[in-house]
């Protein structure tokens, strides 16, 4: 396993007086250690994939990999109001001489892990490989409890990420190698889907794959009760949920800092009601947040943005 244990003065913030109860995330947060035979006990687990190999692959733009840290700053100055819920950071997967491969068998080795002992398992990209690698980890751990089961995955993105494999999987790929290799066993639905940013290759494959998708014109704030409409529907069909969240499909008004940018994005408020209802299902098993790059972020605009979003999905859980 290409691991690394958390820096404990990551979770560092305001101080605030000693009688008090809890008050920010980096006071909640307890620093644990995936490499142990029996994790801590937490409700949720922060588990950051700290690879951009397949990015680059991608023809992306690299910086990814540091994306996991600069989350943890951001989650740490958050006030905690999950007075009921104790949350871990169990360190980051990483990458050795470019074995994208070996980095996804260990990040889905870690995700089965934390669902065997009952962990929600929240991954901190990364880039958006990191959707091959959690959904293959749940998989692992559904055939053991429950085989028979049928993983819907939703993912809030401006692309497809269909592309085949051609010479090796990359962050486009991610989609097509879960229907390809589990294709009883999975469904997707992907909502915010760019017209300028898949070719009609990809909407041929989505055809092919009978894959459901909302475009992004669709994807506006005034529309959520309709779209939260369709977004029930498909849940109906899973028996669990997997959610993805590529950072690229909300505009780059929010989210500067990612490979592919767009001004024609979704909003954060767009969002939130999506998450809100997922997790009203209670189906919701992992999540994923990918793509931040912190080299292209303007004043840890995005990586603020991903904290809010994970304070969001654990208060909802």
């Amino acid at each position: 396993m290409f691991y690394k244990k958390t820096e404990p003065q990551i979770w560092s913030g305001r101080k605030v007086d000693p009688q008090l109860d809890t008050q920010y995330w980096y006071q909640a947060v307890e620093v644990a250690d995936l490499q142990l035979p029996n994790l801590t006990h937490a409700d949720i687990g922060l588990l950051g994939y700290a690879v951009d190999e397949g990015v680059r692959r991608n023809q992306g733009r690299p910086g990814a990999a540091e994306g996991p840290d600069h989350i943890r700053q951001q989650l740490a100055k958050l006030a905690y109001h999950l007075r009921e819920k104790k949350i871990a950071d169990f360190g980051d997967i990483r990458i050795a001489q470019h074995t994208m491969e070996a980095a996804q068998e260990s990040f889905a080795q870690g995700i089965c892990q934390l669902l065997q002992q009952q962990i929600f398992p929240i991954g901190l990209g990364g880039g958006h490989d990191i959707a091959y690698a959690n959904a293959k980890g749940v998989l692992q751990y559904l055939q053991e409890k429950a085989p028979q089961a049928v993983l819907g995955i939703i993912n809030l993105d401006a692309h497809f990420d269909l592309r085949p494999v051609t010479h090796q999987p990359n962050s486009g790929t991610p989609f097509n190698q879960l229907l390809s290799q589990y294709p009883d066993q999975v469904g997707y639905f992907p909502i915010g889907i760019q017209r300028a940013a898949n070719p009609p290759m990809l909407f041929e494959l989505a055809r092919q794959w009978q894959v459901p998708f909302i475009a992004v014109e669709a994807c506006r704030d005034d529309h959520i009760t309709g779209i939260s409409s369709l977004v029930a529907d498909f849940i109906d069909q899973y028996d669990y949920l997997y959610l993805s969240i590529d950072l690229d499909g909300f505009s780059s008004t929010f989210a500067p800092g990612v490979s592919a940018p767009s001004p024609m994005g979704f909003s954060p408020f767009f969002a939130e009601a999506i998450i809100t209802a997922i997790t009203a299902s209670k189906k919701l098993i992992s999540c994923d947040l990918a793509e931040l790059n912190p080299i292209f972020d303007q004043d840890q605009q995005t990586a603020r943005l991903v904290a809010r979003l994970i304070n969001k999905i654990a208060d909802s859980l």
